[in-house]
């Protein structure tokens, strides 16, 4: 498992670091168990989202090409199916993130 910076890279590392920024961190915490074994990848997730972009119609999905920036400053480098759970897990997030905004078809008041 590689770390990211000085510390480790489980989930509790991360959501610790976070903290120390400023970050609510409560949204992180999933509502389900994660295996010991892919805590990392989890981990990898978290540091990857919170550095997403967005617009005027919400966030948008990791690009590769951030993923690929975001590998070589921490000096990782994903199998393939280490990125196809983190672009899962991506796309499970943006379903959840889009699931809780207001409807933009509803009326306006006027």
């Amino acid at each position: 498992m590689k770390s990211l910076g000085d510390g480790e890279v489980g989930l509790e590392a991360h959501l610790r670091q976070a903290e120390k920024s400023g970050v609510d961190v409560s949204a992180y915490y999933p509502q389900f168990e994660i295996p010991e074994e892919l805590q990392y990848l989890w981990g990898y997730f978290l540091s990857l989202s919170t550095h997403r972009q967005g617009g005027g119609m919400g966030p948008s999905g990791l690009a590769f090409t951030e993923i690929e920036a975001w590998g070589r400053f921490y000096g990782i480098e994903l199998s393939p199916w280490e990125l196809g759970v983190v672009l899962d897990l991506d796309t499970l997030w943006l379903k959840e993130a889009y699931r809780a905004r207001p409807s933009r078809t509803e009326p306006r008041n006027q």
